[in-house]
């Protein structure tokens, strides 16, 4: 399409909630040019949006593909859903600071992708990402697990003074090369081993930069209302803005505990907090199988990791660890990856081999030298529906752009987020359309900072979807998440068409945000 695109007659949401109305939308360059009654073209290409809807690109706020947007080709999953913005760096992992311990765990990750580690600091990582092809836009927050892994390695205990100091010259650096805020991961190592007072530290820096946490809770099933209490008190401490991702109670005997966990957000909020979350509109995770073991395995990186589950002692207190926890849920745990069991779970796999669940589970996790992943089926669609339909929860995927070499099966997630959410999530007798677009777009952009993306207004960017409501439909599932959604028709990023009715186009006009 010409640089001057006309968009005739679509149902235009602006991603401010406020009512859709029929009209044009001209883009010029990489703008909008124009929005209302636009009765001469002029020379630009025109296209009927008659029985279309017109809006914001979606912002997934929440999303990992750290390293799948350096592989060639460039991955599309998620622009194929209307997604013009990715936001990286979540739980903890983002592409820099990449020092000491820190940098060998991710040169030997990513170079089994295709990717080369030339940098060092998270200012390195954007200007290499800002050399690839891209078809989304992207911003980045900046991972704690980076910064303390950069300078003391996955061992446990308190930071010392010094690593302390050195740590929060990263962080610096890392806001100051425009990194939207920070995130915790406080289940991976090594944030797992930190305390309350020292993410506090690096909150204090980043509530002066103006940048908010990201934080994956330290536990989201038995503790949840604790993790909770305790970011929220760091916000408190900090003065942070406090984000808490993919919101959930985990584990059927935690879904009753929606009602305090609701309670805990809101008297924050309404104590003058700034507090958003985020979630995803399945019931199942998605993470390392070996996230289901206690923090101190894991301590001194993979290696040390995969000794202690060849320890006979070590082994038999994992297991009655694992027997505790999970007693009953091996049905819910699927394998998703790296293939001899992919799609089974751990309760069948384990009738198979004649082996109890537990130690089926530390098989896999050795065999597999930690690389393991799984789908973790343990929420419940009430819970989920009442987490989407609060004012300050987002729509996010939390996962990576795909398709990308050797990652592992998807989520359907990747592929079917945002037409999902829309699609079951919204309309008559449930959330109205446009507040459920703003979700996706306004107010992901309010919570970074981003001026002149998420709301569709004469001078804003040109991140664009078109969108058939009565076509749109997720098409991924557990069993085939690899499947392009349905109804997304045309995606314009920096005011460049990108995706047209089922294809990609050649074009890559995605750039690297950075926070002013």
């Amino acid at each position: 399409m010409a640089s001057r695109v006309l968009l005739r007659g679509g149902m235009i949401f602006d991603g401010a909630a406020s009512p859709p109305f029929r009209g044009d939308l001209l883009i010029e360059g990489d703008r909008v040019a124009g929005v209302g009654v636009i009765p001469s073209p002029g020379d630009a290409t025109v296209v009927d949006c008659s029985s279309l809807c017109v809006a914001p690109g979606f912002i997934d706020i929440h999303s990992h593909s750290d390293c799948a947007l350096l592989v060639a080709p460039p991955p599309y999953s998620k622009v194929s859903q209307g997604v013009t913005t990715e936001v990286i760096g979540n739980c903890g992992h983002s592409g820099g600071p990449v020092l000491g311990e820190c940098r060998s765990k991710f040169v030997a990750g990513w170079k089994k992708h295709g990717v080369g580690v030339e940098w060092e600091t998270f200012g390195g990582y954007l200007e290499r990402l800002g050399a690839a092809r891209k078809p989304v836009n992207v911003a980045s927050l900046v991972g704690h697990n980076n910064l303390r892994a950069s300078v003391r390695g996955y061992r446990g205990g308190e930071l010392s003074d010094g690593e302390l100091k050195s740590a929060l010259s990263l962080l610096e650096e890392a806001l100051a090369s425009g990194a939207f805020g920070f995130s915790t991961g406080l289940v991976y190592p090594p944030g797992i081993y930190s305390s309350r007072e020292e993410i506090a530290a690096f909150a204090e820096t980043v509530a002066r930069a103006g940048c908010f946490h990201a934080t994956h809770l330290r536990d989201e099933g038995d503790k949840l209302l604790e993790s909770v209490g305790e970011a929220i008190q760091v916000s408190r401490l900090s003065g942070v803005p406090l984000h808490i991702s993919h919101l959930k109670t985990y584990g059927k005997r935690n879904w009753k505990k929606l009602p305090g966990l609701f309670s805990m957000l809101e008297e924050a909020r309404g104590s003058g907090l700034d507090v958003t979350c985020d979630r995803y509109p399945y019931i199942a995770a998605h993470t390392g199988l070996d996230a289901l073991l206690p923090g101190w395995v894991h301590e001194g990186g993979v290696g040390a990791e995969l000794a202690r589950l060849s320890d006979p002692v070590s082994r038999r207190e994992l297991i009655r660890f694992l027997d505790g926890e999970m007693a009953g849920g091996w049905g819910g745990v699927v394998i998703s990856f790296p293939g001899t069991f992919d799609g089974r779970s751990v309760a069948d796999i384990a009738g198979g081999l004649s082996l109890p669940p537990a130690e089926t589970v530390l098989k896999i996790v050795l065999e597999s030298e930690a690389r393991a992943e799984a789908l973790f089926f343990r929420m419940c669609e009430e819970n989920l529906v009442k987490i989407l339909g609060k004012p300050y929860v987002m729509v996010a995927s939390d996962s990576s752009a795909r398709p990308f070499p050797a990652a592992g099966a998807a989520h359907p997630r990747s592929y079917g987020t945002f037409p999902r959410f829309i699609a079951r999530y919204a309309g008559p007798g449930r959330q109205k359309m446009e507040d459920a677009i703003h979700r996706m777009t306004g107010m992901p952009s309010a919570r970074l900072g981003l001026a002149g993306r998420g709301t569709l207004a004469e001078g804003s960017y040109a991140d664009i979807t078109v969108f058939s409501s009565a076509e749109l439909k997720d098409e991924a599932t557990y069993k085939e998440p690899e499947r392009v959604s349905g109804g997304i028709r045309f995606v314009f990023v920096n005011g460049e068409l990108v995706w047209e009715d089922g294809r990609l186009t050649g074009r890559y006009p995605g750039r690297v945000l950075r926070k002013k």
